[in-house]
Order: C-alpha cells, then structure tokens, then sequence
C-alpha cells in the first residue's frame, strides 16, 4: 500500500533525541513500526512494506537521532521511490556501532598519545588566555572557542571507522534526497552560530548551485559530540565549514521539526492540524539540591576519565534544563495534550534516578542490552507531560504503549 503525503489537513512530525544512549528512542520506533504492521496486515497491505518515513512529513534528529532519521528517509537503490531501511535494520545497525572497534578503550590508548593530548590542552588553555590579555578587543567568547576548539581532540574518538560504517548504510545518498523532509541542528564554528540542516534547503542548494550535501556530511556533523567524535569539515553552501553537534541547546529537536513543519504546510488554527511525536532517550533525575555535582564531576575529572566526567556532568545538566523549557512551549503550542489526551503531543522521556546510567560506548554489549531493557520499561510506564504554568511533569492515566497505539 502507498501511503500519501500531507495534504495539510494533518501535518504528521517525529522528533528524535540524540546522546549515546540512542538505542532507546529507536525501540520505541520498532514498536511503533510493528503497531503500524499490524494495521496494515488488518487493512489486507502487505506488513512487510510499512516504514516509519511514510507517516511522518517532517523527522527532526540531532546526534544519533540525526542518523536515524537519515537511515529511516534513505531512499532504497531497487526502489528509489521507497525507504531502504526499516527499525530493525536501524538497531541492528546501531548495536554495530556501539562494538569496541568504533569505541576502542582509552584506557588502552598509548599513555604518551594521552599526556600529549592533555599538554596541548593545556597550552591551549595558556595560549587562549595569554591572547586575550595581550588584545583586549577580543570577546571572551571567542576566546572560549578558540580554547574549545583547540581541545575537542583531548579526549575523543577516531571518526575513520564510524565514517565508514556510515558510508556502508548511507554511502553518497544526498540529503536532498530524503523521502520525508528531515531537519539536523548543528553548530557553525565559523559563523558561531547554530545551523539547521533540512532537506528543503539541500533542495535549494542543488537546484541552484550544484551542491551535494550528503546524508554522511549532516550525520558526522551532528555526531560530533565532545569526547565522543571530533568536529566535522566539508563544504556546505558554498564554502568549507566546520560543524559540531548542537545537542547543548537542540538535544530535543521537536521545536526545530515543528517550525520546519510550518513552513512547508503552515500551521492552521493552533497547530490543532499537527500530530507530533518526539521521542527522547534517558535523562539522570537530579535531586532536588544537587550541591554533589561539583565535588564529584572533580573527582571524575582528576580520575582516569580527565575531561570526560567533567564535560558529561555539566552537558547533563544543560540537557534537562533545556529539554525542559522545550517540552513547555512544545505544550504552549499544542494545548491539546492537556484535553484530549495526546491526540496531538505525545513526549515519551525516560528519567532514572540512579547516576550510573548505562552507556553503549563504555560497555558496548552489556551497556547496549541495558538500555534495551530500560526502552521497553519505559513503554509500560504511564505518559506524562509538563505542566505549561509551572514546568513540573504530571503523569497521563494511560501508559506510553497504550498512546503509541492509539
């Protein structure tokens, strides 16, 4: 069965989180696709042929969530007019990723490649600071970029091997290509500015100037996480760039989808036409006064993690904070959840209480088991939403599987 594209009457979006515990968000999709199936199957369609992409107009991801969406909006090379990948494709897909070849233990790392690394770090730490004394024209926040840029490398992995893994899922496929219009936040170093990489922009770009952005180009870059991959250069509108993940300000990219959204349907009497579903990954749920987070994000840093338990600490935190303001006005602007269910607005967010969460990268098999097992709890647990008026989170009297059935 061909499924057709919005008419406007209904403008369907999927948002999808990034960080590394990307797994999640993806067996959420899985059960949604095999509910689809199922649909299908009843309607006398062939379940088979049910992707993901044919009922989303707009799919919005940043960091894994960006290679998601890219794998879901593939076109297939047997059939150009069909996605090639379906959600268990995609976790297989990522269980590969998250194997010790693409994350290889620092600890095994050759310790004179490691005090290297940190003594660069810390000349640029002097350097950034000697030259910002010596001219005081120059802003603090360049100098915090320089500084930045100059330690991405400290502490993360080689890209080779993701990048090959991505050109045997993805290989040339370009972004303007996509069977539904995807949207990737990432940060401009060079403009020093947040940049949305879109489908009907790539389309732009093509017709008008030849350019090739592909699906491998927007992945990198949006995968560019510190301590997780270096920062990511090719040349997009018309010059070299370089791009790094924006996840600090756009790890929900729901927001971002559902402007794209309206710029290419509009948005009709209060956004009561869009149907949207974002899907987040783990959040850590801080305790009310969380003074220990200073003391023990140093004790990570002078341990054998030297940056990275710093860095994940605070990025942590910036991600509940913003995740948090995101859900608000994602429920400002679609007052529906609060009436009728979640006809329109469905937020599926995990939130654990212990510190230690389970990681793909540092233990890929029991690490990527783990958050499984979380994802499929997460589906049983009741659907919540955030109160617009006070921010706190209330509980539905339905679960996240029951509304992903409806």
């Amino acid at each position: 069965m061909v499924y057709p594209r919005s008419d406007g009457e209904c403008v369907t979006v999927l948002s999808i989180d990034g960080e590394v515990q990307g797994i999640v968000p993806a067996v959420l999709l899985n059960f949604l696709e095999d509910q689809l199936k199922e649909v299908e199957k009843e309607n006398g369609g062939n379940p088979e042929d049910v992707r993901i992409a044919d009922y989303f107009d707009v799919i919005g991801g940043t960091g894994t969530g960006s290679l998601v969406a890219a794998m879901l909006t593939k076109p297939s090379m047997l059939q150009p007019s069909r996605p090639q990948y379906d959600m268990s494709d995609i976790i297989s897909f990522l269980r590969e990723i998250s194997s010790s070849n693409t994350f290889p233990d620092k600890d095994e790392q050759n310790i004179i490649v490691r005090a290297v690394n940190l003594a660069c770090g810390a000349f640029g730490l002097l350097a950034s600071t000697v030259s910002s004394i010596l001219d005081p024209s120059k802003k603090f926040c360049t100098t915090f970029e320089e500084f930045w840029r100059r330690n991405w490398k400290a502490d993360t992995y080689p890209a080779e091997v993701f990048d090959d893994q991505l050109k045997s899922k993805l290989d040339n496929t370009r972004l303007d290509q996509t069977l539904s219009d995807i949207v990737v936040p990432a940060y401009h170093f060079d403009s020093r500015r947040p940049l949305v990489f879109s489908t009907s922009q790539a389309r732009k770009l093509h017709a008008n100037f030849n350019e090739e952005v592909t699906l491998r180009d927007v992945v990198l870059s949006s995968s560019a996480i510190p301590t997780i991959f270096p920062l990511h250069s090719f040349k997009y509108s018309g010059k070299f760039g370089t791009f790094a993940d924006a996840n600090i300000v756009a790890d929900n990219p729901t927001l971002l989808a559902l402007s794209e959204g309206t710029r290419l349907y509009g948005s009709g009497p209060n956004y009561k036409n869009y149907l949207v579903l974002s899907l987040g990954t783990i959040k850590r749920r801080a305790p009310p006064c969380d003074i220990i987070v200073i003391p023990s994000a140093l004790l990570d840093y002078i341990s054998k993690r030297i940056w990275k338990g710093m860095k994940a600490r605070v990025l942590q935190y910036m991600h509940i904070f913003f995740g948090d303001i995101i859900q608000m006005y994602t429920t400002q602007m679609l007052p529906s959840q609060l009436h009728e269910g979640l006809l329109n607005y469905l937020r599926i967010q995990g939130f654990e209480p212990n510190d230690s969460l389970p990681s793909e990268i540092d233990e890929p098999t029991s690490g990527f088991l783990e958050l499984k097992r979380i994802a499929y709890d997460i589906l049983k647990r009741n659907a919540t939403y955030v109160d617009p008026s006070t921010g706190a989170h209330a509980e539905q009297d339905f679960s996240n599987e029951e509304a992903l059935k409806t």
